[in-house]
């Protein structure tokens, strides 16, 4: 370990899991598939995403990273449906 060394990663990402592995100090800022970070995935975060995806609204930066359930670089209804599917129970993990 690097003593004084810290990342910081979203929640359920390879961050948090190359600092686990790698026993590193890391801090969670943010869980993903919470785009509108009120602590909770639900459907106002598939809805976002799809409203990003038809251009009826816009993700800021942040947003956008939680945003990609897919890991896959882009945010698309691929995206808004799993985060559908996280909320309603059909899936346990991204």
């Amino acid at each position: 370990m690097i003593h004084g060394f810290k990342v910081f990663c979203v929640k359920h990402t390879e961050g948090e899991r190359y600092a686990d592995e790698n026993s590193f100090d890391f801090e969670l800022y943010a869980v993903l598939g919470d785009v509108n970070s009120d602590d909770d995935i639900n459907s106002s975060d598939a809805l976002l995403t799809l409203q990003h995806t038809t251009g009826l609204r816009f993700l800021e930066t942040e947003q956008m990273i939680l945003a990609d359930v897919t890991s896959d670089g882009t945010v698309n209804s691929s995206d808004a449906l799993k985060i559908l599917q996280f909320a309603t129970g059909i899936i346990s993990d991204f």
